[in-house]
């Protein structure tokens, strides 16, 4: 065992087993690695080996599908979100006919001649925004089939590999 005198412990007996675990690890390290040699050599990886590694990889590009999936589908949900609360936002505006405030006192004409027309232009842009949220509130997040793109990908992935495997 070799000992640093750089730093000195004020108990020697924990400093002894600190580095006798750590020679210990380092003997179980080399014991490892010449077991790993030995398989290496001696072909020990199997066809088994590469199908199972194969399907993780496949089952893993499913789940990080499903997951992306999901993430757009929140990400729909959440500019709905949005959406709703500026409709919201509009249909609680000082002008807005459909405001309870307006409803409860209605306000004097002003004196302006637009007045009405600008009353009945508010009043449809209201009703309509109160159909888009409404619209909004009842669709289901939708995202388009893929199959598509999932066989482009297929058709260019196995070109690229191709390509590599002439290079080699």
């Amino acid at each position: 065992l070799e000992i640093n005198h750089r730093y000195v412990d004020k108990n020697i007996h924990e400093t002894l087993a600190r580095l006798n675990s750590y020679d210990i690890h380092q003997r179980k390290l080399a014991i490892m690695r010449d077991e790993l040699e030995v398989k290496r050599l001696t072909g020990i990886r199997a066809n088994s080996n590469y199908q199972q590694m194969k399907s993780t990889m496949m089952h893993n590009k499913i789940r990080t599908h499903e997951y992306n999936e999901n993430k757009k589908i929140l990400e729909i949900k959440r500019n709905n979100q949005h959406l709703l609360d500026k409709l919201l936002h509009i249909s609680k505006a000082r002008n807005c006919p459909v405001n309870q405030k307006n409803l409860k006192v209605e306000r004097a004409p002003s004196k302006s001649l637009n007045y009405i027309s600008k009353k009945k232009e508010g009043a449809r842009i209201d009703r309509e925004n109160i159909k888009m949220m409404h619209r909004i509130i009842n669709i289901k997040p939708h995202i388009a089939k893929t199959t598509k793109l999932q066989k482009d990908y297929v058709r260019n992935h196995l070109k690229n590999k191709r390509m590599i495997q002439d290079r080699n």
